[in-house]
């Protein structure tokens, strides 16, 4: 179906603010952060505004490892903060970062099938796909807002290397995006990919494609090192799985089917996407595309191998997948035109948008309601602000890995362990040792474990009654070795006695 160019771009304008608009209206739901990572990015920032650098090393960490994260999208937000509290500038900037795939998506699709109808057809897709609508920027501010979109439009620039000012566009922002995110790696393997199929078709690659690729992986893999050194140095290739405790990776993937991941992406650009690869591979031999094919295959691939974190694979995949559908729809489209049903043609049309309705829309709106009412609730920030004024500095408290940026970013108290697990010897047994904390039903292994790690306090929230499937903790009725200190939805147990 096709529309004036002038109503396809009031259209695509629509669809931006709807979807910002969207995202900041279940976002300021809650005046806290949805996710853990959320507080580690106020870490950050605080440091930043503060000293003018980064975080290089954990203070509050008990193990005081160092930091390696790109910095980039903290600065940027750091420096939105002094117009904006931190609080309302992260959730802005976050959603409106997030909400730019949709004009992106439009740029490369249309790139690829010349119907800015297809194209607005994919930045629909884009803006209500669940997975991407809620985990990139609904509530949280994190470098996936950022990372994802100069991922993409860095792609779309070098489908137009041709002409000098996308030439330019590309090599900035391609210098910027390792430095936002480590997930800028991933194109290497799209650019390999990639030069493998169009050398199967048997095409001449122009030379200046190929010394920008070369440059490209060069240089991405040269800024990844300059962060991550110490870590190549200790774990060599297996740095690739980040240190994840085998329990955590093991549940990354343990409920993931195919029937999850489309509804996480949209049963439409799915559908959609795997007939434009086939088609595109086997039967037209579209080069022209082979690009995002080789995205699809690449964290088709690591999912697979479980070589990317499962939200982030589908992201990707999901983004490019949408990006593909613009094909078939162009096509289809063309195909009726050309009938005699072509008078009918707005019967299709609805059909497909009540499909995205049922399959993208709800399913994204359902998910934002979720996220929000399972934020950082009051009562946790309560306790928080209770142990920041009343903890001793120097004390340990223990929580789950996934409580740690919570406890360190509001309760500014040293935790035994949080989600950057780079750089922590003996993993897998400090996260043994954290659940048998929890779960035990012997004061006596319970007091020398916290022993060992020199622990004065237990978090014990909701989260870590509904992760570890407990009600309470068996051994604290013993009055000499542990003091109830707050009792509220949160307890928190000072630990007394030693071993």
């Amino acid at each position: 179906m096709g529309f004036r160019p002038r109503i396809s771009h009031i259209i695509l304008i629509l669809v931006l603010v709807l979807t910002i608009e969207l995202r900041l209206f279940y976002s300021f739901q809650t005046p806290y952060y949805s996710t853990d990572k959320s507080y580690y990015t106020i870490r950050e920032i605080d440091s930043i505004t503060n000293t003018g650098i980064p975080l290089l090393e954990d203070p509050l960490k008990d193990e005081n490892t160092f930091i390696v994260n790109p910095p980039l999208f903290y600065y940027f937000i750091a420096g939105i903060s002094y117009l904006i509290p931190i609080g309302l500038a992260g959730k802005i900037i976050s959603a409106t970062l997030g909400s730019s795939l949709v004009l992106i998506v439009f740029l490369v699709a249309k790139q690829l099938t010349g119907s800015e109808s297809a194209a607005l057809f994919s930045s629909i897709l884009t803006a209500f796909m669940p997975i991407l609508f809620v985990k990139s920027a609904l509530n949280t501010t994190t470098p996936h807002s950022l990372a994802l979109p100069a991922l993409f439009f860095v792609m779309y620039c070098f489908t137009k290397i041709k002409l000098d000012i996308y030439l330019y566009l590309y090599l900035a922002i391609l210098v910027l995006l390792p430095f936002i995110h480590a997930s800028a790696i991933i194109l290497i393997p799209v650019y390999l990919l990639y030069m493998l199929l169009v050398k199967m078709e048997k095409i001449r690659q122009p030379r200046a494609e190929l010394e920008l690729i070369l440059f490209s992986s060069l240089f991405i893999i040269w800024v990844i090192i300059l962060f991550y050194k110490n870590a190549f140095f200790l774990y060599g290739p297996a740095i690739i799985w980040q240190n994840i405790p085998s329990f955590v990776y093991n549940n990354f993937f343990a409920d993931t089917n195919i029937l999850k991941a489309t509804y996480n992406i949209g049963m439409v650009p799915v559908i959609f996407g795997i007939i434009v690869i086939y088609k595109s591979i086997f039967v037209e031999k579209n080069t022209k595309i082979y690009l995002f094919i080789s995205l699809v295959l690449v964290t088709s691939i690591l999912l697979y191998l479980r070589l990317i974190a499962l939200e982030i694979g589908l992201m990707y995949l999901g983004v490019t997948l949408a990006i593909l559908a613009a094909r078939l729809y162009d096509g289809i489209f063309r195909y009726i035109e050309k009938t005699s049903f072509a008078r009918f043609y707005a019967i299709p049309f609805i059909l497909i948008l009540m499909i995205i309705g049922i399959t993208s829309i709800m399913p994204s709106l359902s998910y934002a309601k979720n996220t929000v009412d399972n934020s950082i609730d009051h009562d946790t920030m309560i306790s928080l602000m209770w142990m920041k004024d009343n903890l001793k500095n120097n004390s340990i408290v223990l929580g789950l890995p996934e409580e740690g940026n919570l406890i360190t970013a509001i309760a500014k108290k040293k935790i035994l362990l949080d989600t950057n697990y780079l750089l922590i010897d003996n993993i897998d047994e400090i996260v043994e040792d954290i659940q048998t904390i929890y779960t035990t039903h012997y004061e006596t292994e319970a007091i020398e474990l916290l022993t060992k790690y020199n622990i004065d306090y237990i978090f014990f929230s909701p989260y870590a009654k509904n992760i570890l499937k407990i009600e309470r903790l068996e051994y604290v009725n013993d009055k000499r070795c542990f003091e109830l200190v707050y009792d509220s939805v949160i307890q928190i147990y000072e630990s007394k006695c030693i071993i």
